[in-house]
């Protein structure tokens, strides 16, 4: 059963499975590992333009709703349409838990 704190609700679960879904899911993916290897070499904003810090917003933005969408996603994705053995889905569930943004990534290239 899935929880009241589901963020993706109102989406019907055979979108999940359609092309488009696979193609956000990708995008979102490549979203946290670049926002993750950026956080190691973050620009100092004394140094940066306008322009550059408004790119920085826009993609700070999209590195703060990437992961959400990614861990909800993949969570209902595993909870209502995955259809592989119960002893992988329970390998599958602490890793998702757990690793959360970066456990779904996994996931999602592991169903892909």
């Amino acid at each position: 059963m899935m929880s009241r704190f589901d963020l993706l609700k109102d989406i019907p679960d055979d979108w999940f499975t359609s092309r488009s879904a696979a193609k956000l899911f990708f995008f979102t993916s490549a979203v946290v590992v670049a926002f993750t290897v950026l956080l190691f070499d973050w620009p100092n904003p004394d140094r940066v333009s306008f322009w550059q810090r408004i790119w920085w917003g826009v993609f700070g933005v999209g590195g703060a709703f990437s992961p959400l969408f990614l861990f909800f996603g993949m969570r209902r994705y595993w909870a209502r349409l995955d259809d592989s053995r119960p002893s992988k889905k329970r390998i599958w569930l602490p890793i998702i838990i757990v690793g959360a943004w970066w456990g779904a990534c996994l996931y999602y290239v592991s169903v892909l």
